[in-house]
């Protein structure tokens, strides 16, 4: 299935950035990218003379999951976030991180890093254990029911952890992970960049693959009926069966590298990027020379499914979709964009009403249970807005918040900077 509207190509956005698979090699970026790298919390119950009387509240089940929060993606959590913004702890890692953390039952947070490792805190932001990878990790880690680990890395290598840190299983994939896993009741589901979608059971055994034609760098979706969603940079949305097989593809002008985002009616929504190609040496008007080849975005588009793969509509922003999207329980869809912008979005693909941040919107926004908004920028801020659009309160961070916020059952707000 392919869209059926025509796409006027001379509406082109600023050009601002360069761009080279999952990670530019544009000085400019990397120079952005550099900085302290730490993971924050943000507690609103405690004054600063008791930044570190976290208390430890103990959920039946993990309270922040995976990247997304649950399988459709939705970035909703159960919990109360803060009320204002109080730095309560920092932990730093020994490299970047591009990843979210996430959170267990019993509080504790893990979060990945390009050190190659995997890191297990506290609430309180002690250091309770690391795994040692051989490469860099820069996808998010994923919790099962059970509390185990699973998380994925560039030396092709897929881990199942317990609760302790001790390595369960390990499987070898034909590509690097880069993108984060999602853990169902039975399965687990991840892709890689050579473009294999793959599912493993629960103690690691291979139950099928299958190959797209592009990477895969963004976490796959899950139907409530067991379909799965997965983007890819062969430009396609695809739909496969819980045993695999499948049922449709939606093909687009650009690529798709943004987790897809399902509705309560099983509507899809995904991010699209249309790249300029551009040979090996050569300069990009407004932009410094460069010598690698690089893919420069020009357009960014939001597009709306059926069920069954056929075209509902599609949103227009002014740059690229900074992240994932989150949908909340009445139905609006929040879409963070590099145009400085979180906009509120209808299920006819109309706006509602948009927020203009102090930097481009890099981080896909959470909603808590009272309908409160939390995203970050690369203007170094993590911003809080309520979802009338207006302006809770905001943070400076020291770098920019790149990944997705969690919220814990104690009202603490984990994030982490690059």
């Amino acid at each position: 299935m392919s869209e059926s509207f025509q796409e006027p190509v001379d509406e082109r956005p600023p050009r601002r950035k360069a761009r080279q698979g999952f990670l530019s090699k544009n000085r400019l970026v990397i120079q952005i990218g550099l900085g302290v790298l730490m993971l924050g919390l943000l507690w609103s119950l405690f004054g600063p003379e008791r930044l570190f009387a976290l208390p430890k509240v103990v959920t039946s089940s993990p309270q922040w999951s995976s990247e997304r929060g649950d399988l459709q993606n939705t970035g909703r959590s159960a919990f109360s976030g803060p009320e204002k913004a109080i730095l309560a702890w920092k932990f730093e890692t020994q490299g970047k991180i591009y990843s979210s953390p996430v959170i267990g039952s019993q509080g504790e947070i893990y979060v990945t890093s390009t050190d190659g490792k995997l890191y297990a805190l506290s609430a309180s932001g002690k250091e309770l254990w690391t795994h040692q990878t051989d490469s860099s990790i820069l996808g998010s880690a994923a919790l099962d029911q059970e509390g185990n680990i699973y998380f994925g890395s560039d030396d092709q290598v897929f881990r199942a952890l317990s609760s302790d840190g001790t390595l369960l299983w390990a499987f070898k994939a034909e590509g690097k992970i880069q993108s984060s896993p999602v853990i169902t009741n039975d399965r687990i589901i991840f892709g890689a960049n050579d473009g294999t979608l793959y599912v493993l059971d629960h103690s690691g055994t291979l139950q099928w693959k299958q190959k797209r034609n592009g990477e895969i760098d963004s976490p796959v979706a899950v139907g409530e009926d067991g379909t799965i969603y997965v983007g890819s940079r062969d430009k396609s949305l695809a739909a496969y069966s819980a045993e695999g097989k499948l049922l449709w593809e939606h093909f687009t002008r650009g690529e798709v590298d943004t987790a897809p985002t399902i509705g309560a009616d099983g509507s899809i929504y995904f991010g699209v990027v249309f790249f300029l190609q551009t040979e090996k040496g050569g300069i990009i008007p407004g932009m410094v020379a460069f010598q690698e080849k690089y893919q420069y975005p020009v357009w960014t588009r939001v597009y709306a499914l059926n069920p069954d793969g056929t075209w509902q509509w599609v949103f227009k922003t002014k740059h690229v979709l900074g992240a994932s999207a989150a949908m909340s329980t009445d139905d609006t869809l929040y879409v963070p964009s590099w145009d400085q912008s979180l906009y509120a979005v209808d299920l006819e693909g109309k706006r509602e009403w948009s927020y203009e941040a102090s930097g481009e919107v890099s981080g896909p926004p959470v909603i808590d249970q009272d309908g409160n908004l939390y995203f970050g920028t690369r203007g170094h801020d993590l911003i809080s807005i309520d979802s009338s659009g207006k302006l809770r309160w905001k943070y400076s961070a020291d770098d920019e918040v790149f990944g997705s916020p969690a919220i814990g059952a104690n009202g603490a707000l984990y994030f982490a900077t690059r």
